[in-house]
């Protein structure tokens, strides 16, 4: 209940700061996003260097101060996608050191889905944007080309990228995820009940394939979080209410009228797709 109203309250808060059109809301939003994109950047490297930030929840990667790493790439893969438009076509200095702080975010996070995802969004922009001038495009494909090679520089991401063990993780996972919801299809096993009820599907195959230092907590999968939760009904309403997000996003972007519309639904699908691997959190 504390974490629901939480998620309400930012919902509350965004409307309220955030919902009439004009440049101040957007630029406290740019303002934000790029603090935000900092703050994570920071804790980032001095973790990377061998200080503590705050406790990580897997001492290899670093966790910084929104959850753990993959919660750390989605922070800045949501930030990198709000600021792209005004860094690269406004030229706005604040926005542009966000955007670099947020490259570094999703670097030092080894999180393999949301570096995919970041360099999707920096494809979609190119693609978008393809007939733009060349002051437009290079400071995009240098983004592309920071990422990538950061990427590859930092130890940790690198062997993540290189590795296929939660890959594994995750199949089993989901194998046993469905076994479970098959026999809660109509109300699925309640809200946070997943990690009780899953041990009736469980077996020895996730401690040959994972270990015993990770015991399941949910599915990693969005749509089998909400059929786990709820069942069908809170599958459809969370279908529904993604597909009427994208929907409008999308004819923001047509409109043409918000400069802001593409990375914010670049931001908000991007989200969609690393929770297809990750859990949904607060942060």
């Amino acid at each position: 209940l504390p974490v629901l109203g939480l998620y309400l309250a930012c919902l509350w808060a965004g409307a309220r700061l955030l919902g009439a059109d004009g440049a101040r809301s957007r630029r406290a939003l740019v303002v934000a996003a790029s603090v935000v994109g900092v703050v994570v950047a920071v804790a980032a490297v001095l973790e990377l260097l061998g200080l503590t930030i705050t406790p990580s929840t897997d001492s290899t990667r670093t966790g910084t101060v929104v959850g753990n790493a993959t919660d750390q790439g989605i922070v800045a893969l949501l930030v990198l996608s709000v600021l792209l438009a005004p860094a690269v076509r406004e030229r706005d200095r604040v926005a542009a050191v966000g955007a670099g702080a947020a490259v570094v975010g999703l670097a030092t996070s080894g999180s393999r889905a949301a570096l995919v995802v970041g360099v999707l969004v920096v494809v979609v922009h190119l693609v978008r944007w393809r007939s733009a001038r060349r002051a437009t495009w290079v400071p995009l494909a240098s983004a592309l080309g920071a990422l990538v090679v950061l990427a590859l520089a930092i130890p940790s991401t690198r062997d993540r990228l290189l590795s296929s063990g939660t890959v594994t993780g995750r199949q089993v996972l989901w194998g046993e995820s469905w076994r479970l919801v098959q026999h809660h299809l109509l109300i699925g096993v309640g809200p946070s009940r997943y990690v009780d009820a899953i041990g009736a599907v469980h077996d020895d195959t996730w401690v040959e394939k994972v270990g015993v230092a990770a015991p399941p907590d949910s599915p990693h999968l969005w749509p089998m979080q909400a059929l786990s939760t709820g069942g069908l009904p809170l599958l459809l309403l969370a279908v529904a209410f993604g597909g009427l997000v994208a929907w409008r996003g999308a004819e923001r972007v047509r409109a043409g009228r918000d400069p802001l519309a593409l990375g914010l639904l670049c931001g908000v699908v991007g989200y969609g797709l690393v929770l297809l691997t990750h859990f949904t959190a607060p942060a």
